[in-house]
């Protein structure tokens, strides 16, 4: 998964990374659905090719726990390569 904005022009709020493409909406409402997680699709060209993240307030760990497994879950749906522990343990990757 790759990030929308280049390293220098991230938010520290929000998050948006591209999803296969035309899953955006889709995505965006199976993580509402089955795992009670609200994200953003992307806007413009990027409204059905990428999601954003937010990430302030009482965000904790049991939320990007819960966000992390959904999003995992629904993405090796779309592709088979995606293997269990592989979201976690890229984000974990990123956190060090």
């Amino acid at each position: 998964m790759d990030f929308v904005a280049e390293e220098n022009y991230r938010a520290y709020t929000v998050t948006g990374f591209h999803v296969p493409e035309g899953k955006a909406i889709s995505i965006q409402s199976e993580l509402k659905s089955r795992f009670n997680v609200e994200v953003a699709s992307g806007f413009g060209d990027m409204k059905n090719n990428a999601i954003r993240v937010g990430h302030m307030a009482n965000i904790g760990h049991n939320e990007v726990g819960r966000f992390l497994n959904g999003l995992e879950s629904i993405l090796s749906e779309y592709d088979n390569t995606i293997k269990k522990g592989t979201v976690i343990d890229a984000i974990s990757q990123i956190l060090k």
